[in-house]
C-alpha cells in the first residue's frame, strides 16, 4: 500500500498539527480547538505530506541472534541505502563480508564502519526509523541520515555478502536495502527520502522484503542476486518516513 497523508497517533484523544498561522489551533481529533500565541511560525516548516510516499509492505526483523540474509553474489557497492530501527546499543553488523569488513553499530550505539579498524561516526542509531545512506568517495564514506548529509568517515570500501550476521546480529528492523555501483548525488538521496524517487541507474541489488513468507529475499533490481533468509522474520512493523 502507499501512504501519503499526515499521521494521526493511534489512541490519541487530542491532536494539534500546529499548521495554522497564529493564533487559532485546531484539535483534529478531540475538537478541543483553542487560541494561543506563538513566538514564531515558520513557513519553511514542511507541514504538507509529512510522510513521504513509500511501499508499506513488510520488512525483516532481526532478533539479535543468528539472523542474516546471504546474497548469491558478493558486492562492493559505491552507495548503500536502507531503512533501519535499532533496539539496542550493542555491537551489531548490518552489512558485511567476513572477515573484517562491515557497516554496523558500535558498542556505544553509533553507526560505524569496520575495515580492520573501527571507524565510528557521531551518528547515534535509534529506535526511531532512520533512512541511512553511505556513499564511498575513494577515501571514506559520506553518511546521510533521512536524506540529509551528516558527516564523513575515513574507511576503505566495504564488500558485502550478507545483511545481518550469524554473530552480533542486529536487534531491530531493516527494510529496502539498495546497492549502487555509483555515487548517488545529494539531490538523489534527498529525493529518495522526501519524494520516494528511487534512482534505477547503477542499481545492482535491491531487496524490498515484501515477500511476507518463505526464505527467499528477491532482488528486484533485475540482476537476480536473490538472498537466502536465515532466522530473520517478516514484520508489518515497517519503518516510516517521518519528515525532518
Amino acid at each position: 500500500a502507499l501512504y501519503t497523508s499526515s499521521i494521526r497517533p493511534t489512541g490519541a484523544t487530542n491532536f494539534w498539527e500546529l499548521d495554522e498561522q497564529p493564533s487559532t489551533y485546531t484539535d483534529s481529533i478531540g475538537g478541543n480547538t483553542g487560541t494561543g500565541t506563538a513566538t514564531t511560525h515558520s513557513p519553511d516548516t514542511p507541514v504538507q505530506q509529512r510522510v513521504a510516499v513509500r511501499d508499506m509492505g513488510t520488512a525483516l526483523r532481526f532478533d539479535g541472534s543468528s539472523d542474516f540474509v546471504t546474497m548469491t553474489t558478493a558486492l562492493m557497492p559505491t552507495t548503500i541505502s536502507f531503512w533501519a530501527t535499532v533496539n539496542n546499543s550493542d555491537t551489531s553488523y548490518f552489512f558485511n563480508a567476513v572477515p573484517d569488513n562491515d557497516i554496523g553499530v558500535s558498542t556505544t550505539g553509533f553507526w560505524k564502519l569496520f575495515d580492520g579498524s573501527n571507524r565510528t561516526s557521531t551518528i547515534r542509531a535509534t529506535r526511531a526509523p532512520q533512512f541511512m545512506t553511505f556513499v564511498f568517495t575513494g577515501t571514506g564514506y559520506q553518511i546521510y541520515v533521512n536524506g540529509v548529509y551528516r558527516e564523513f568517515v575515513t574507511s576503505t570500501q566495504v564488500t558485502i555478502n550478507t545483511i545481518g550476521r550469524s554473530v552480533k546480529t542486529p536487534n531491530g528492523v531493516i527494510d529496502e536495502p539498495r546497492f549502487y555501483n555509483r555515487a548517488l548525488t545529494a539531490t538523489e538521496i534527498a529525493n529518495m527520502y522526501f519524494n520516494n524517487t528511487v534512482p534505477r541507474n547503477g542499481l545492482v541489488a535491491e531487496y524490498l522484503f515484501n515477500e511476507g513468507s518463505g526464505t527467499t529475499a528477491l532482488d528486484t533490481s533485475g540482476n537476480g542476486n536473490d538472498g537466502t533468509i536465515t532466522g530473520a522474520t517478516y514484520t508489518l512493523d515497517v519503518p516510516l518516513k517521518f519528515r525532518v
